[in-house]
């Protein structure tokens, strides 16, 4: 019977990591503007930052469906993934330092910083438009706060694909090939 942690090992050329981690990605988004449309706890500019680094990992997730069964892709993949989580920790902690009255300058700005390039707060206004200024997080289930709820996502994102990728090194076996050749022998 295989461990957790085997399983995790083994998980790089799977779809279900992928899935698991895009659909996290999409509730966590979902419920983000859930609380912005229903209960009017509008989203400041580290809300709106945390909303684009989840929306690149979806994509980079649906990307590593495609690539999964090439070994260096795959590795490649989880490594984007693994800076992206980065990205988004670094968003997480500033808002946690806002909440817990740790950060030196304490506030953000009321307009997201998009290069003119990639206006998302024009194109996609509900998902990416500041509305209020940065403060302490709502309450979502159990006391724990949207803030913290991320610090708590992005821990296990992080050892997911920190463990996907260390199995990706131990097995170092390229699927596609591998049922290439067990299907022309």
């Amino acid at each position: 019977m295989k461990t957790a942690f085997t399983a995790l090992l083994n998980c790089g050329d799977k779809r279900w990591p992928y899935l698991t981690l895009l659909f996290i990605c999409l509730a966590l988004e979902g419920g983000a503007v859930l609380f912005q449309e229903v209960y009017n706890y509008y989203p400041c500019e580290l809300c709106i930052y945390t909303r684009v680094w989840m929306t690149f990992i979806v994509l980079f997730c649906i990307v590593g469906l495609l690539v999964r069964n090439k070994l260096y892709l795959r590795r490649l993949g989880i490594l984007a993934l693994l800076i992206l989580t980065s990205g988004l920790a670094h968003v997480v902690y500033r808002l946690i330092a806002i909440e817990y009255g740790f950060n030196a300058d304490g506030a953000c700005s009321l307009v997201a910083n998009f290069p003119s390039w990639a206006r998302l707060d024009e194109w996609m206004p509900t998902l990416f438009l500041v509305q209020d200024s940065c403060g302490v997080t709502p309450t979502i289930i159990f006391g724990i706060t949207m803030a913290e709820g991320l610090v708590l996502a992005v821990a296990g994102f992080y050892l997911a694909l920190i463990t996907a990728f260390i199995g990706s090194l131990l097995n170092g076996k390229d699927t596609a090939n591998l049922h290439d050749t067990q299907t022309t022998s």
